[in-house]
């Protein structure tokens, strides 16, 4: 009981943090949330005149969560058209050296928010598990670090990546550890050559290595211009239907109707915002298949090759004399299908060319 009346508290506090900044919620999304929702729109919603993206970042910064800010990035990432991202990183560095990059998450209301996303439908439920499945790297940072090396891994001798080292004998449970051999600077606004080898290493890391990032909000950038992202969600499988998919959602040829679908269309957009003089499709066209036509059957055997080859198994194509018939002889002629018993050279056998063939079988099977 007393469990349930701090839910009730809990639900009913956050559904008036949401009337507060405009914010509403779909009531048929989590049904237990629709009551509250209706309580707090009437007596505490605030219209705003700022835009969706604004009235959330104004919202995240009032509750101060961590487990929140992942659970609204999955959201609007997977309900919204926006490619920016909730928390754009500030103009910073990082110096060389040992450098402690983040740190763990506080859990203090993460099993609220699992319950919460536990209610939504079944076409929601993968969406679920991103949101929980990023909870579970960032508790423990080792995890989170074993992600970061496993990119490193792949990106290693990319000409567009600007790698570092995971210090793994300072980096525990608590701390992300990594070494940089030079200062870099973190940025959200790129120049269009940084812009250029963000896109080339995205598509580089989606299309040869299958792996991809959906989301960050800031990227390093060294003194060569080449880039990394200064954080990013987790490592996602991009199989080959995935990579095909990609291609037909740039052109506008598709839409997405998977969880997963909707997680790559959230990390194009993504790219798009921090590219956005970038053509994708351009850039990634040693990526993209072959335009393959049909050719005619006989546009392909007039070619010399084609029929040299045939004449050396045996075959020759030769054009064929055309039949002309000008007399109406000539045409019933060729009609009559018993004309060849006509023909002087066909002959029935007579007995002179049988007999001695069956006097021979004969003998052959009587005494041999």
């Amino acid at each position: 009981m007393k469990n349930d009346i701090l839910q009730f508290l809990k639900r009913q506090r956050l559904a008036i943090s949401l009337a507060r900044s405009g914010l509403t919620w779909n009531n048929e999304e989590i049904p237990s949330l629709s009551p509250l929702q209706t309580i707090g729109s009437r007596l505490f919603f605030r219209g705003r005149a700022q835009s969706l993206l604004e009235r959330i970042r104004e919202f995240l910064n009032r509750e101060n969560d961590e487990i929140l800010n992942i659970f609204a990035d999955e959201v609007y990432g997977r309900f919204c058209a926006g490619g920016a991202p909730l928390y754009p990183a500030p103009d910073s560095g990082i110096p060389a050296g040992p450098f402690c990059l983040c740190r763990a998450l506080d859990e203090k209301t993460r099993n609220f928010y699992e319950d919460l996303s536990a209610e939504l439908p079944r076409d929601l439920i993968g969406w679920a598990v991103y949101c929980s499945r990023r909870w579970n790297l960032r508790r423990d940072m080792r995890l989170y670090a074993a992600d970061w090396q496993e990119m490193f891994d792949m990106l290693r001798g990319s000409a567009h990546a600007c790698l570092w080292e995971i210090d793994w004998t300072q980096t525990s449970a608590g701390c992300l550890w990594i070494r940089l051999p030079e200062a870099v600077r973190i940025i959200s606004r790129l120049n269009y050559e940084e812009q250029k080898h963000l896109a080339a290493l995205w598509g580089e890391l989606f299309f040869d290595k299958a792996c991809f990032v959906a989301s960050w909000s800031g990227v390093a950038v060294d003194s060569s211009a080449r880039v990394i992202w200064s954080d990013f969600d987790a490592l996602y499988q991009a199989y080959p239907e995935l990579q095909s998919f990609a291609l037909r959602w740039l052109r506008g040829e598709a839409e997405p109707a998977q969880a997963i679908e909707f997680k790559l269309c959230a990390a194009l957009r993504r790219l798009r915002f921090f590219s956005p003089d970038i053509d994708l499709l351009r850039l990634w066209q040693n990526y993209l298949p072959p335009e393959t036509k049909p050719r005619p059957l006989g546009a392909m055997t007039e070619q010399p090759s084609f029929r040299q080859a045939m004449r050396q198994s045996g075959m020759d194509f030769l054009p064929r004399e055309k039949i002309e018939s000008r007399r109406p002889e000539d045409v019933r002629y060729l009609l009559d299908s018993s004309r060849h018993r006509k023909d002087p050279r066909f002959r029935k056998s007579s007995i002179l060319y049988w007999l001695p063939l069956v006097i021979a079988i004969y003998i052959l099977l009587k005494y041999f």
